[in-house]
């Protein structure tokens, strides 16, 4: 819909018109998020895609965001994140990112601001690693936040890649992506779970939604019948619905 005439429909075609060059995006994660600009600017509110920049593996070595206040002009971020600056990745095979968000602590932050979190995979059985922006804004860049792997290696038979955030508001009714993380306005601090898992193994565990950056409790495999990669969950009026990739 076009904000300046609400009556008026703006159309875009398919793939969608990314600013050049135009190399093979794959897996892209959408959000919608509302964050103050530079210098405490008036905030903004922007659709954010992270897709897999898809090329060979040794070319995969970083990850492009793209920004549109109308799904119609888009403005490109690029490398928000680069594995090569991180030692423990294999520096090739960066694959589907996913991002989440907490509030700035302390724990009553001013209205949209928030820091933000890549999760990611680098491939050849690395393992998952985070990120964390070095700017609290969903445009980056990106910065290793602990030095190592969040999920090391192979877990259950799931190679780690894949990852999806999910972040789980208590109130009943929630809609994924609805609104803005607040204890006030949800009815308490959400839960957070970390989804993954190729080679037909599909994983989830928590993470603490205080750091982003740890794990909490075990790992639970939760594979359903001819699954092959790619978990995705989202929530619908308290209702959870699984997706995945089958096939070969």
């Amino acid at each position: 819909q076009n904000p300046e005439n609400p009556e008026k429909t703006i159309k875009t075609g398919n793939p969608l018109p990314f600013p050049g060059p135009w190399p093979w995006y794959a897996d892209p994660e959408a959000h919608l998020f509302a964050h103050t600009g530079p210098a405490n600017q008036p905030p903004t509110q922007n659709y954010w895609l992270y897709p897999t920049y898809s090329a060979a593996y040794e070319q995969q070595t970083f990850f492009d965001a793209f920004s549109s206040p109308d799904l119609v002009t888009w403005t490109k971020h690029p490398t928000v994140l680069n594995i090569t600056q991180i030692p423990w990745s294999t520096n090739r095979a960066a694959w589907a990112p996913s991002v989440a968000r907490r509030p700035l602590k302390p724990s009553t932050p001013k209205k949209y601001e928030y820091e933000y979190y890549m999760y990611f995979s680098t491939g050849d059985g690395t393992g998952i690693g985070v990120a964390r922006s070095t700017t609290n804004s969903p445009a980056g860049p990106f910065a290793d936040a602990l030095g190592r792997p969040l999920v090391n290696g192979t877990v259950m038979g799931a190679e780690a890649i894949d990852a999806q955030v999910f972040v789980d508001y208590p109130a009943p009714n929630q809609n994924s992506g609805d609104a803005e993380w607040d204890a006030e306005v949800q009815g308490g601090t959400p839960r957070v779970w970390l989804y993954f898992g190729g080679w037909g193994h599909a994983v989830v565990v928590e993470v603490d939604a205080e750091s982003m950056t740890a794990l909490k409790g075990q790992f639970v495999e939760i594979t359903p019948p001819e699954y092959v990669e790619g978990p995705w969950v989202l929530k619908r009026k308290g209702v959870y619905y699984f997706m995945y990739s089958v096939g070969g």
